[in-house]
C-alpha cells in the first residue's frame, strides 16, 4: 500500500534524511552543499558589509589620530605620537570633537584638561 505524498510528509522525510546525511559529510562536502544557498549568501553579504564598515571606521580613526597629532605637534611643539595611544582607543566622534578642541584651545594644558574630561566621561 502506497502512502500519499503530502508536503508535510516530504518535509518530515527531508528532516530525517538531513539528520542521517549531515553527520556523514566531510567539512569540504558540507561547504559545497551550503555554498550557494541563499542563507549562506546572506550571511556572507552581511559579513562583507560589516568588514567594510569596520575598515572604514578604522581608516577614519587612523586619519583623525594622525591629523590630531599633527595639529597638536605643530601648535604646542610636542612629539607627534605623544597622545597616539590614547587617541587610538577613542571613538571617531570623540576624535572629531578633539580636533576642533585642538584648534581652539590656547594651551596644551587646556587641551589635556578637555581630553581628561572626555576620557573620564567615556568610562
Amino acid at each position: 500500500m502506497m502512502e500519499a505524498i503530502t508536503p508535510e510528509l516530504l518535509i518530515e522525510q527531508g528532516k530525517a534524511f538531513k539528520e542521517m546525511l549531515l553527520p556523514l559529510l566531510a567539512e569540504e562536502e558540507m561547504e559545497a552543499v551550503l555554498r550557494d544557498t541563499p542563507y549562506v549568501q546572506r550571511i556572507q553579504a552581511k559579513s562583507r558589509e560589516k568588514g567594510r564598515e569596520e575598515g572604514r571606521e578604522e581608516g577614519q580613526r587612523e586619519a583623525l589620530t594622525k591629523t590630531l597629532s599633527r595639529i597638536l605637534a605643530t601648535r604646542f611643539a610636542i612629539e607627534l605620537d605623544h597622545f597616539t595611544p590614547i587617541f587610538e582607543q577613542l571613538p571617531v566622534s570623540t576624535l572629531e570633537a578633539l580636533s576642533e578642541t585642538a584648534l581652539t584651545v590656547d594651551t596644551l594644558i587646556d587641551f589635556e584638561a578637555k581630553l581628561n574630561k572626555i576620557t573620564s566621561d567615556l568610562h
